[in-house]
């Protein structure tokens, strides 16, 4: 099982908001390609965030010490692949955000909707100029989100789960196990779940 905090850090550091999507928005809604895509994109910039989180914590001959570095790289080599749909996923929740009011107080200045306070650190914030910006920018930008997200959200206690769960990622072909963890996000409960396109029941 994925450490109730790990898998959320890396969607809320792509945007991937656990919050059941309005009516309203539906076209805005992230398809299953763009989740798997997301968690492939993430992981080499998690595997980063974890080391700052939990370097005090964890063993230094640990996998996460000994094999991050090679775990990484296996995902970077399909970064390039993934980052298109993982770009779809994101303009749609930064679109959403600024929709809603939710990225920010709202254009009446009073705080309503998501109720994030004007002190309240907001992950999307940094994000509004996303659309016009060329790649070559965002991604680093994004990859830093996704490491001080993921270092922010795990706690000490929490850094030998996401350990074994590196670990148990480690002898599965990266499109495989994007697939395997956009399936788990599907699981999850609907006030939890990402903002899904609704499932196809055919």
């Amino acid at each position: 099982m994925i450490p109730s905090r790990l898998l959320p850090a890396t969607l809320a550091a792509l945007a991937l908001a656990a919050q059941p999507l309005p009516a309203a928005a539906q076209q805005r809604c992230l398809t299953a390609e763009e989740v798997g895509a997301s968690a492939l994109y993430a992981v080499p910039a998690l595997v980063r965030g974890a080391r700052i989180a939990c370097g005090a914590t964890l063993a230094g001959d640990g996998f996460l010490m000994r094999e991050g570095d090679a775990l990484a790289a296996r995902y970077t080599a399909h970064q390039d692949g993934a980052w298109p749909a993982a770009k779809a996923a994101l303009l749609k929740i930064v679109a959403e955000r600024a929709g809603t009011g939710g990225a920010t107080t709202g254009t009446g200045g009073t705080g309503a909707g998501t109720g994030t306070g004007a002190g309240a650190a907001n992950p999307l914030a940094g994000l509004a100029l996303l659309p016009a910006l060329p790649d070559e920018h965002v991604r680093p930008l994004v990859d830093t989100l996704i490491a001080q997200e993921t270092a922010a959200r795990l706690r000490p206690a929490q850094c030998p789960a996401a350990e074994r769960v590196l670990a148990a990622l480690a002898p599965i072909e990266p499109p495989a196990a994007a697939t395997l963890l956009a399936a788990l996000v599907a699981l999850m409960p609907a006030d939890r779940a990402p903002l899904l396109c609704p499932a196809d029941p055919s």
